[in-house]
């Protein structure tokens, strides 16, 4: 399935291929869904709604906690060049 992937450096959204089972909602918080990030199982509840990887609408995809993790870094990361180059 395609969705749209923020790339923080370029300032745009990029095609991306989410692994099977991504979800962005679930009526059952015990369902079993794929990290859009890494493809991790795990249930619905324990999702973290990613920055990066979302919707054409501009919803988020749930991904596992390590891979939230991950995206706050590049974004924060992304943050201070920014202002380093002010």
């Amino acid at each position: 399935m395609l969705a749209k992937k923020w790339n923080f450096s370029k300032g745009e959204y990029e095609d991306y291929d989410l692994p099977e089972g991504a979800s962005t909602f679930s009526k059952d918080m015990d369902e079993i869904v794929s990290c859009a990030r890494c493809g991790k199982q795990l249930s619905f509840g324990y999702t973290y709604t990613s920055r990066q990887i979302q919707t054409q609408g501009g919803f988020g995809y749930g991904v596992c906690e390590k891979c939230y993790e991950k995206e706050w870094k590049e974004e924060w990361k992304e943050m201070e060049r920014r202002k380093e180059r002010r």
